[in-house]
């Protein structure tokens, strides 16, 4: 019930969604805030990619497409803005003119993707908000929210599945005792509405708490998750890693976001104006006089808009790197891993307070079926 269904079964008001996808919103935010949110900012995470080999990594995949820019350039732009003659005019330009314009191009692409990454290393805002952005992938996707939840406290869960028995049954000898010496038909309903109550009531608190190591009786207690501190902060880092942040969903966010967009072209588009400027006498006056002043701006949109499209294809290489960069499964579980108890208890402890009163509400209402089935019997 507290998983399960993730989708709402039933009709109107009579049905049930797990508590958590039922509140997939508020769980997600608080998972992400409890987490990531509090061991790592964004601003590390810019900073741990170091510009210069970004730009090489981009580097290799930008300048096979140099050719393709300036020939795409010549083909859509006309002469003067009005005779459609200089493709004409560069497949009828000498192969060595060609050539120096593709070299003196390639000389000046490091120069190009340097300004792209160091803008973007200093404007770090072009993300957004990092953990918003988790936080809306989460929302979107209740199966994996679920999952995290289910797998983190797989043994939390076992536990309160079978905590019927570990409390149940002890609590059921002193109402047997009773049953015998007040074999009233009131007295197993009630009885069994207050044990199915207790059992859940318990069972949540020892989930939980204590948080830190007690004796209790001769032995050792602590809260069920906070003891598998490690093991779970681990476990969280590698999800994070492969599902909700990383290289490729970063990608994703930041050429989804139409503001994002417009600042990564108006910095590809900046990179580039800076570059023609610098343009030798060879290249730069061939195509002014080739294709006019208006036309050689309508080339700068050309060329941005065809690296923006190369930047939007994946890229393994490009990602790989980021990745590598990023760390976040070892920084996220060794990070996570060291939070205060009291802290890393604020994961899980969403999930048990929302809607507590209902589980534990059912839970005595099973135990009070359950009494007033065993009267019959008896009876």
């Amino acid at each position: 019930m507290m998983m399960y269904p993730i989708d709402f079964k039933g009709i109107r008001f009579f049905g049930w969604q797990g508590v958590v996808p039922r509140s997939s919103k508020k769980m997600s935010r608080k998972l992400v805030e409890q987490s990531i949110g509090k061991v790592i900012s964004q601003q590390e995470i810019i900073d741990r990619i170091d510009v210069n080999d970004l730009a090489n990594t981009m580097h290799y995949r930008v300048e096979s497409l140099l050719q393709k820019v300036v020939d795409e350039v010549m083909e859509k732009t006309q002469l003067w803005g009005k005779y459609s003659v200089s493709n004409f005019v560069w497949n009828s330009a000498p192969a060595k003119l060609k050539t120096t314009i593709y070299r003196k191009l390639e000389q000046r692409l490091p120069e190009i993707l340097d300004g792209i990454t160091e803008d973007f290393h200093r404007d770090f805002r072009l993300l957004g908000n990092v953990n918003e952005a988790v936080i809306k992938r989460l929302e979107n996707n209740k199966d994996l929210l679920v999952n995290i939840f289910t797998t983190a406290a797989a043994r939390e869960m076992r536990f309160l599945s079978n905590s019927g028995f570990y409390f149940g049954f002890p609590l059921g000898i002193p109402v047997m005792i009773v049953w015998i010496c007040f074999p009233q038909w009131w007295v197993l309903p009630l009885f069994g509405l207050l044990v199915g109550y207790l059992t859940n009531e318990v069972a949540l608190y020892l989930v939980q708490k204590p948080l830190r190591p007690r004796r209790f009786a001769g032995a050792t207690i602590q809260g069920l998750f906070v003891k598998r501190q490690t093991e779970i902060s681990y476990y969280l880092g590698e999800v994070f890693a492969q599902k909700l942040l990383n290289a490729e969903t970063l990608s994703q966010d930041l050429l989804g976001e139409p503001s994002s967009v417009d600042k990564i072209h108006d910095m590809i588009y900046e990179a580039v104006s800076d570059s023609y400027l610098k343009f030798s006498n060879v290249v730069r006056p061939f195509v002014v006089a080739t294709v006019g002043p208006d036309e050689y701006k309508k080339s700068k949109e050309i060329v941005t808009r065809v690296v923006m499209e190369e930047l939007r294809k994946p890229d393994p290489r490009y990602y790989d790197y980021i990745d590598r960069s990023l760390d976040i499964a070892d920084t996220l579980g060794s990070r996570l891993a060291h939070l205060p108890p009291e802290d890393f208890y604020a994961l899980l402890h969403p999930i048990v307070a929302e809607d507590k009163w209902k589980l534990t509400s059912v839970g005595a209402l099973l135990g009070g079926a359950a009494g007033y089935l065993q009267w019959l019997l008896l009876s």
